[in-house]
């Protein structure tokens, strides 16, 4: 019998060869429902996706999925996330206390515990704990950059107190920025009683209301004096959620403060629809090569 190895005319045409790649394993694992931390009684979980070996010093992009402040579907966005992990990053995928369980700023508090675990845990995770940048989505992106930007304003959990929660760099897909420009408070008028009890901004006045928002703004934070870590915003311009302005508005006070900030607006996108698209991912790979190995306290 022949040597089905081999083909007796060499390689003939409509015959190819493609080389087989060991720098890497071939599939992240999956770490699923690592707790975190434990608040208001609630156990918070991260799922983790990561190629990282024993001794490997990894860099970490933290997520934080949009829910409108309500119950993440986190492990439904793993797919989403799997481009970042081939690429060589731990991503860790954060669960926060939901607008019923915890008002503002419970979901800011529990993503900055989560990066302080994982710096506490990077040598078993395999992480990097000097390079680390967060992301997020919708009302993810807005705790994101609530997280970066209002960092010493807003009084952490005490877990894990030893370590920082300071990032390299942070990435807002399309997450509300200015919100009482974008009207807030009066569709906070209009709502019922029982959805006024499970908004993330609580109030009893309208004065108590117009605070809270500014203090959830984070415009709020943003100065000249002040240093902040480089910012990556994306937006679609058909955005029915949250307009494209939102967007707009942060990136111009974060130029007219001298801070590093670049915008993408994708052109027919939605509120995440027709968004996750390769050149997005491409963008987003290149803003990390270029600032999480970046001094964020610089």
């Amino acid at each position: 019998m022949p040597d089905r190895n081999t083909f007796p005319f060499g390689e003939d045409t409509g015959i190819h060869t493609i080389y087989a790649d060991f720098s890497k394993p071939q599939h992240p694992n999956y770490l699923a429902d690592l707790v975190y931390a434990n608040h208001d009684g609630i156990d918070l979980h991260i799922q983790m996706l990561s190629q990282a070996k024993s001794g490997d010093h990894l860099p970490c992009l933290v997520y934080v999925q949009g829910s409108g402040w309500g119950k993440q579907q986190t492990q439904l966005y793993l797919p989403k996330m799997m481009p970042f992990a081939y690429a060589g990053y731990v991503v860790a995928c954060v669960e926060y206390r939901t607008s019923a369980q915890a008002r503002f700023p419970a979901q800011i508090q529990d993503t900055r515990c989560a990066i302080r675990f994982l710096r506490k845990n990077a040598q078993t995770y395999g992480i990097d704990p000097q390079h680390i940048a967060l992301m997020g989505d919708s009302s993810g992106g807005h705790t994101v950059l609530m997280a970066a930007l209002a960092d010493g304003f807003i009084e952490d959990t005490p877990d894990y107190s030893e370590y920082p929660s300071n990032v390299n760099c942070v990435i807002d897909f399309y997450g509300p920025t200015d919100m009482l420009a974008s009207g807030l408070d009066q569709r906070w008028k209009n709502m019922t009683q029982e959805r006024k009890k499970e908004f993330v901004f609580r109030a009893e006045t309208d004065a108590q209301m117009r605070a809270l928002i500014q203090q959830g703004n984070p415009l709020t934070y943003i100065s000249a004096d002040r240093p902040l870590p480089p910012v990556l915003l994306m937006h679609g311009d058909r955005d029915p959620v949250v307009p494209l302005n939102q967007s707009v508005i942060l990136y111009e006070k974060l130029r007219e403060t001298g801070h590093d900030v670049e915008f993408y607006k994708i052109l027919g996108a939605g509120h995440g629809v027709g968004f996750w698209i390769g050149p997005v991912y491409d963008a987003v790979n290149a803003f990390l090569r270029a600032y999480i190995y970046t001094d964020s306290n610089q």
